[in-house]
């Protein structure tokens, strides 16, 4: 079904007027948009990760743990793990932070499991969400990649 409405000869005029200005509101509209300030990217300065931050991810395993962070930068790892081809149990890391923000990384350089096992050393790869939560994976030393998991601020620097 076809519906055809005939304009006089003012309304056609009026429309094909109006259109262009419409159009050009519009478009001025995007620019402006387009121009506005962006949010401020987070720098160094603005966000401390000093603290404790906790996780959980599963990758071949749960891995559940917490890490510190230290006022020059270091990082301490406590964790668990159940699951996977290997009996449940902890591992304890240690390294630094590299924040570049809005990116941080966390870079574990010795890891020692409780039950003798070698265990390859994590590196977390974040994006902070906020000043209490990064977007994180893992890749350890070996080249495993978790899933997405989120660091979360347990406790503030003391």
């Amino acid at each position: 079904m076809r519906y055809h409405t005939t304009l006089s000869r003012t309304e056609g005029w009026l429309l094909s007027k109006t259109k262009p200005i419409g159009t050009i509101a519009l478009l001025a509209s995007l620019v402006a948009a387009t121009q506005a300030t962006p949010a401020p990217a987070l720098r160094e300065g603005d966000v401390t990760l000093l603290g404790q931050w906790q996780y959980t991810y599963v990758s071949n395993a749960t891995y559940t743990g917490v890490v510190v962070v230290g006022a020059q930068g270091s990082a301490k790892l406590t964790a668990t793990w159940s699951g996977g081809q290997f009996p449940s149990g902890t591992v304890s890391q240690s390294g630094y932070v590299r924040p570049a923000m809005p990116e941080v990384e966390f870079i574990f350089t010795a890891a020692a499991a409780s039950n003798g096992h070698p265990y390859n050393p994590d590196h977390f790869h974040c994006t902070m969400l906020s000043s209490n939560a990064l977007d994180c994976y893992n890749v350890d030393t070996a080249g495993s990649t978790s899933a997405k998991f989120i660091l979360s601020r347990i406790a503030a620097p003391r």
